[in-house]
């Protein structure tokens, strides 16, 4: 039941990926991400938002499947 959970179907071919600077810092240039077996390409990343002191990022990414 590739693509479902006990909640509800999900839709596979975006994802969000939040991350902290020290993360972000580590994969700002990749050009293909892996979540769960299914390869992604980023679309873009959010201006960076602070918190406490925190830098965080939100990159945008969608399933290669679906290009």
């Amino acid at each position: 039941l590739a693509g479902q959970n006990a909640i509800a179907d999900m839709d596979t071919s975006r994802a969000e990926i939040t991350m902290l600077d020290a993360q972000y810092q580590l994969v700002k240039d990749a050009d293909k991400v892996l979540i769960g077996g299914n390869e992604y390409r980023p679309d873009f990343v959010a201006p960076p938002s602070g918190l406490f002191g925190e830098t965080i990022w939100t990159m945008f990414v969608s399933a290669l499947d679906e290009i």
